[in-house]
């Protein structure tokens, strides 16, 4: 579908991506849609998102990196470009932004941002880094800059590992604050960890990025035990 509701106004397109986004997953059918719509871009479903780009010999390729804040253009970056806009149309000045280690700690918050929305005055938008493993100082310094862009002082929620501990110390004399899973509820070391018994393992044990993916997508709030909600409740209270 090439600019599909290029005639419509910016809620008719909105509207148009949220319905092609349901049928297409009632009916296992995948659409594929060139836009240069920001209004067809929702950033709870960056999993969607590819970008074509062409090099100087005019060889296209394929940018499908979900993550933000890393050492080549993040996606937000790569988004605005693509579309010819500024970063804040897709990134509401509004919203609180919270950044995440990866693509799977954002598809399992993201889905529990839709069950506990009313508990926010303003919407949550969760955007995932590259992890916080593998930083130096330099490294670090350069990507709190660059997610200076979307936020000023970027605020991250990540595991309470002994990576999270030590993003935290080596981020202290930094523009940022952190908060890492731990300091929600001592028994919270990963997102996995928020899942009770059996839904850990039917959704979050070892389903890695596309089980995430297909939970956000599939899983019916009414198939999750209590337990589980209510840790997903105390993380976002």
């Amino acid at each position: 579908m090439d600019e599909v509701g290029s005639k419509l106004h910016a809620k008719g397109i909105t509207e148009l991506a949220n319905f092609l986004r349901s049928f297409a997953q009632q009916n296992n059918v995948n659409f594929v849609v060139a836009t240069h719509s920001p209004f067809m871009i929702n950033m709870d479903y960056l999993e969607e998102l590819r970008i074509i780009e062409n090099d100087e010999k005019n060889n296209a390729s394929i940018v499908d990196n979900f993550t933000v804040g890393g050492k080549e253009k993040d996606v937000i970056g790569n988004i605005a470009d693509a579309l010819t806009i500024e970063q804040f149309v897709i990134t509401n000045p509004k919203n609180i932004v919270i950044f995440v280690e990866g693509i799977t700690d954002y598809e399992y918050l993201t889905k529990f941002k839709q069950l506990y929305k009313n508990l926010f005055e303003h919407e949550i938008t969760f955007l995932p880094i590259q992890g916080v493993k593998t930083k130096n100082q330099t490294e670090l310094r350069e990507m709190i800059e660059k997610l200076g862009d979307i936020r000023l002082k970027p605020f991250f929620l990540v595991d309470g590992d002994d990576a999270g501990s030590k993003f935290i110390e080596e981020t202290k004399d930094l523009n940022c604050e952190v908060k890492t899973l731990s300091n929600i509820d001592s028994k919270f070391k990963v997102i996995e960890d928020l899942f009770d018994g059996e839904d850990k393992v039917k959704f979050a044990s070892e389903k890695g990025f596309n089980g995430a993916i297909e939970f956000k997508r599939t899983v019916d709030f009414d198939d999750i035990s209590e337990k589980t909600k209510a840790n997903f409740k105390k993380v976002f209270e």
